[in-house]
C-alpha cells in the first residue's frame, strides 16, 4: 500500500481531527460529578451538558458537509478544529449551568463541522478501492480519543491545579495544537475546486432523493441507538446478574476495547474484497445473536458477548460513513455524509433515554438482551432489502 506525502499528511491530520473531536466531546464525562458538585448543578442539568454536542451534531452535521461543499472540507473542518479548541478551553471558565452549556455548545458546533469533512477528505483525496482503508485510519483516532478522554480526564483532575478547570485548559491547549498542526500541514486537494460549481441546489436534491442515502442514516440511527443502550445499560445489567461492579465495568469496557482494532481491519478487508453490505448486515446478525445471549451465556465465557458487540458496533458505524463517498462524486460528498451523521445521531440522543424509560418501566435493566437483538436484527433486513446501489461513485477525483 504506496501512499504520496500529500496523501500520508492527510491520514495523520484526519487521525488528529478524529481524536480532538471525541475528547473534546467525552473528556467532560469523567467529571462530571466534580462539575456538578462545584456549580451546584443537579442530575438533570449534568445529562444535558452532556448531550448538548450530540444535539448539536444531529441539527448541524447536515449543514457541516454543505459548508464543506460549498468552501472546501480544509476549511471547514479547520475552523471547527478551532471551535474544538476554544469551546475546551472556555469550558474552564464556567461559572454556573448557562456558561457551561453556551461553551459545551460552541464543541458542539467544532464537531458538527469537523465530523462530516472527514469522509468529504477521504473522498477529495484517495482513489474508491482505498475508501475503507483511509476511513479507517481516522476511525482509530475516533476510537482512541474516546479512550483517552475516559481514561486520562479524572486523574489530571486530581493533579492539575485548579481540579476540573485545569484539566480543560490541558485539553484545550492539545486541542488547539491539533488546530494549529492541521492549518499548518493541511494542503487543499487540486479536484476541489473543480468539484465546486454552479448547480449547488439542484446538486443537493439529488442527494436528498437518493434511497440509499436515507437507509443508511436509518442503519447509523439504529447503530448509535444500541451502542448507547451499550454504554448506559450494561454496566447495571451486569451488576444485575450478580457480577461484581469492577467486573461489571470491565466487561461494558470491553465494547469499546474490541472497537479499536476492528474499526481499522474490517475496513481494510471490505477494501479488499470490494464489498460493504456484508459489513452492514452479517455484522448485524452477529449483533442480534449476542445481545439475545447476554441472558443466557455461562459465566466463563461471558466476555465474548461484549467483545462480539464491539466488533459490530464498529463495523456498522465505520461502514455508514463509508457508503456516502462510495455512492457519491465528491461535489456533494459533504452534503451526503452530514445528512447520514446528523440522522444517525439522533440516535445517540434518543438511545439513554429509552433505556431509562424501559427501566423504570421494568424495574432494572433486563431487558438490554431483547433490546439490543431485536434492534441488531432490525438492521438486517434494512441492509439487504432495501440499500440496493452500493456500487461506488466513479468521477474524476479517482
Amino acid at each position: 500500500m504506496i501512499f504520496s506525502r500529500p496523501q500520508y499528511l492527510v491520514l495523520v491530520n484526519t487521525w488528529l481531527l478524529g481524536f480532538s473531536m471525541y475528547s473534546a466531546f467525552l473528556n467532560i464525562s469523567p467529571i462530571m460529578s466534580l462539575i456538578k458538585d462545584s456549580l451546584n448543578l443537579n442530575f438533570t442539568e449534568t445529562g444535558l451538558v452532556f448531550s448538548i454536542p450530540l444535539a448539536f451534531l444531529a441539527a448541524l452535521a447536515g449543514f457541516g458537509g454543505l459548508v464543506a461543499d460549498r468552501i472546501g472540507p480544509r476549511r471547514a473542518a479547520g475552523i471547527g478544529s478551532i471551535l474544538l479548541a476554544l469551546g475546551n478551553l472556555s469550558r474552564a471558565f464556567s461559572s454556573d449551568l448557562l456558561t457551561l452549556a453556551a461553551f459545551t455548545s460552541v464543541i458542539g458546533v467544532g464537531l458538527a463541522l469537523c465530523f462530516p469533512n472527514l469522509p468529504k477528505i477521504i473522498r477529495v483525496w484517495f482513489p474508491s478501492n482505498f475508501h475503507g482503508t483511509a476511513s479507517g485510519i481516522y476511525g482509530t483516532g475516533i476510537m482512541l480519543g474516546s479512550t483517552a478522554a475516559l481514561a486520562a480526564t479524572l486523574p489530571l483532575a486530581y493533579v492539575t491545579p485548579g481540579t476540573w478547570r485545569g484539566v480543560f485548559l490541558i485539553w484545550g491547549a492539545f486541542s488547539l495544537a491539533i488546530s494549529a498542526v492541521w492549518w499548518i500541514t493541511m494542503r487543499k486537494n487540486p479536484s476541489e475546486e473543480s468539484s465546486r460549481h454552479s448547480g449547488e441546489a439542484a446538486r443537493t436534491l439529488r442527494v436528498l432523493r437518493s434511497p440509499s442515502l436515507w437507509v443508511v442514516a436509518t442503519i447509523l440511527l439504529l447503530d448509535n441507538i444500541i451502542y448507547y443502550v451499550e454504554v448506559t445499560g450494561l454496566l447495571p445489567f451486569f451488576t444485575g446478574l450478580g457480577i461484581l461492579a469492577e467486573d461489571a465495568a470491565i466487561l461494558q469496557s470491553l465494547v469499546s476495547l474490541a472497537g479499536v482494532p476492528s474499526i481499522i481491519l474490517l475496513p481494510v478487508l471490505s477494501d479488499r474484497f470490494r464489498t460493504r453490505k456484508p459489513f452492514l448486515w452479517v455484522a448485524a446478525i452477529i449483533s442480534g445473536v449476542s445481545g439475545f445471549a447476554l441472558a443466557a451465556t455461562p459465566p466463563q465465557l461471558v466476555a465474548l458477548n461484549p467483545l462480539a458487540l464491539g466488533v459490530t458496533n464498529a463495523s456498522m458505524f465505520l461502514t455508514c460513513l463509508i457508503l456516502p463517498i462510495d455512492l457519491f462524486p465528491a461535489n456533494v460528498a459533504g452534503t451526503a455524509s452530514g445528512l447520514v451523521i446528523s440522522v444517525g445521531y439522533i440516535g445517540g440522543l434518543i438511545g439513554p433515554v429509552i433505556a431509562g424509560y424501559l427501566a423504570d418501566v421494568t424495574g432494572g435493566f433486563s431487558f438490554v438482551p431483547v433490546f439490543l437483538g431485536s434492534i441488531s436484527l432490525l438492521i438486517a433486513p434494512i441492509a439487504l432489502l432495501f440499500l440496493r446501489k452500493t456500487e461506488r461513485a466513479t468521477t474524476s477525483a479517482d
